[in-house]
């Protein structure tokens, strides 16, 4: 997957001065690449899928220009059906059905210009 665009969505909590825990919403698209050379069959092909995100996150200050976030993220993009050639002969058109979604955290430090 080659993540394309998105946005979200940060109600948040105050839960002491300079840390705000929050849950994130939000929508993301991405771009799929399925590829059999043979290993079961033959397919190639290529997609994008909207998906939904739900997760939550932590944002403390650490200075007045540094800030650590904290978020875990769970995003689930659907299934999405492609045929290929089977690697038995007689080869015949096979079905490859996938779901996909993704399970991330990410670490960041936020530098605020003022």
């Amino acid at each position: 997957m080659r993540y394309d665009a998105g946005f979200r969505l940060l109600p948040g909590y105050e839960i002491s001065p300079g840390t705000v825990g929050y849950a994130l919403i939000g929508y993301s698209n991405g771009r799929f690449n399925i590829r059999d050379n043979g290993n079961y069959g033959f397919v190639s092909d290529s997609f994008n899928r909207s998906g939904i995100q739900g997760g939550l996150g932590l944002k403390t200050e650490i200075s007045k220009h540094l800030a650590l976030r904290g978020d875990v993220l769970y995003s689930y993009y659907g299934s999405q059906t492609s045929y290929g050639l089977s690697s038995t002969s007689p080869q015949v058109v096979q079905t490859y059905r996938n779901r996909f979604s993704t399970f991330e955290g990410d670490l960041t430090l936020v530098y605020k210009f003022s």
